[in-house]
């Protein structure tokens, strides 16, 4: 009988490695933007707030010449590595990323390393 393998462990050793590689080199938050709801009369948001910040723990990675393809990759796209490490929602679409005051865009798709239900980390191609 073979033993089942724990993937806590991983997950552990992910976000480790993740704080390793990303300590004191980034500023990261997620940007929940709060634009309140929108009015198809006026075509706008009215009643939004502040934006909600949560910060993350990850890497930020140029794509190699060689996956930059000029349609799905482009010259100035990023590729960040997530951690789970305390972090308190799940990127989705409508999130932002702010990397040292700048503003990044995240689009699809949103990778996620879940073997097992177990979620190692998240891996976001972000544009300006």
């Amino acid at each position: 009988m073979s033993a089942i393998f724990n993937y806590n462990k991983s997950k552990i050793k992910a976000q480790k490695i993740i704080a390793y590689f990303a300590a004191g080199s980034i500023n990261a938050v997620l940007i929940d933007e709060n634009k309140g709801t929108y009015d198809p009369a006026t075509l706008s948001f009215t009643g939004g707030g502040a934006d909600i910040e949560h910060n993350l723990i990850c890497v930020k990675l140029d794509y190699k010449k060689e996956q930059i393809d000029g349609k799905l990759i482009l010259q100035d796209d990023i590729k960040i590595i997530v951690s789970t490490e305390g972090l308190t929602v799940i990127p989705t679409l409508n999130h932002k990323i702010k990397i040292d005051s700048e503003i990044w865009n995240i689009i699809a798709p949103i990778k996620t390393l879940r073997p097992t239900g177990t979620t190692i980390f998240y891996t976001l191609q972000c544009r300006k």
